[in-house]
């Protein structure tokens, strides 16, 4: 009998006539169809990661979009919002749940058109009129810091046609109007925020400067030594009153104001020059020396200072002193300029000194 020839797995799972339509596999098909289904798989990972990318930025842009509806050009036919449509003439649509199944919409904000200031009477204290004052608030504070002065007097000016009872206003308003000069009105609304707020020392103060800008120095003598009494070292009335002095010619009560401004503002070298220069009016010259040598420290090269601590000087019998202090003056300015100083009357008492006459002589050829 022959040897029966060995068969493969497949050769003795079927027999060797196989069925029409069946195709025989060779033994490494499995592997190739795994590795193909592998291939398919990752054709499609890659084209769903893809969409689903492209998806999301498509989101993202249409969110973005929506959030800043102000970079999307309006329809032609609808006008852009004025100011004040944008506070009470907007929709502002939101969803409401009032069951399970169903939701409303609601306007938050009605769609109210914008409102006019009342021409007579004060507005109604509603939500609509209370809106639309904070508005014209807001608008006229941020006017008032970009020095609009005009623009913030009107939008001020509305509140009060709102609301005139509203206080805190009328202190903008005195403000504003100082920085406009038109002092008479600056006093009506001084005078109606200080009957608001009596304690206020910088309202006093405001009051005062606007009386002392119309000259009416007793109203403002008043107002300024209130602010005083409200708070003692408040160094603007302070000054202001030496202002005041000065302005008076009292010169006298000016230097007791400013001896009592830079106590409290001793580095204010401009009030420290004309406190020096008031002393040397009034006769006290060692003072004044004082006060000159301290703006000279301060002020190296502040050279009207040499000139009149000089003058100071030799008046207090400091000749040689007084004489270096001109020459280093003389140094800091034109010579022309300086010959001009030395002509004031003020340096009699050195003028036949031979140091004084030799520095005009120096000055006279070098301003040839």
């Amino acid at each position: 009998m022959p040897k029966e020839r060995s068969k493969d797995i497949y050769e003795t799972r079927w027999p060797h006539e196989q069925p029409q339509g069946f195709v025989r596999r060779g033994q490494r098909s499995i592997y190739f169809d795994l590795a193909k289904q592998a291939r398919a798989w990752r054709r499609r990972t890659i084209m769903l990661t893809s969409l689903l990318f492209i998806v999301l930025a498509a989101i993202g842009v249409l969110s973005i979009i929506s959030s800043r509806p102000h970079e999307i050009n309006p329809p032609p036919s609808r006008p852009a919002a004025s100011p004040k449509e944008n506070i009470l003439n907007v929709s502002r649509v939101s969803r409401i749940q009032i069951t399970p199944e169903a939701s409303l919409l609601i306007d938050e904000l009605g769609n109210q058109p914008a409102l006019e200031p009342p021409a007579e009477a004060s507005a109604p204290f509603d939500t609509r009129w209370l809106k639309q004052a904070a508005y014209y608030l807001v608008t006229a504070e941020k006017a008032y810091r970009d020095d609009r002065m005009e623009d913030a007097l009107r939008y001020f000016s509305n509140v009060l046609k709102i609301f005139p009872d509203l206080q805190g206003v009328q202190r903008y308003l005195g403000l504003i109007y100082l920085r406009l000069q038109d002092y008479s009105s600056a006093a009506v609304a001084f005078e109606k925020a200080s009957r608001e707020n009596a304690a206020s020392a910088g309202v006093a103060n405001n009051l005062g400067v606007a009386y002392l800008a119309l000259k009416d120095y007793l109203r403002a003598e008043q107002y300024l030594k209130r602010a005083l009494a409200l708070k003692p070292d408040y160094d603007p009335a302070i000054l202001n009153l030496a202002t005041l002095y000065i302005r008076r010619n009292d010169k006298a009560q000016a230097a007791v104001y400013l001896s009592r401004y830079l106590q409290v503002k001793p580095g204010d070298i401009k009030a420290a020059q004309t406190y020096a220069s008031i002393l040397m009016d009034i006769g006290k010259w060692d003072q004044a020396v004082v006060w000159l040598k301290r703006v000279c420290d301060s002020v190296p090269s502040l050279a009207p200072a040499y000139f009149r601590l000089a003058q100071a000087l030799a008046h207090t019998g400091h000749d040689q002193e007084a004489i270096a202090t001109l020459r280093h003056g003389a140094t800091l300015i034109d010579p022309r300029k300086a010959l001009a100083w030395l002509s004031a009357g003020s340096f009699d008492p050195i003028r036949k000194h031979p140091d004084f006459q030799k520095l005009v002589s120096d000055l006279s050829a070098a301003g040839r």
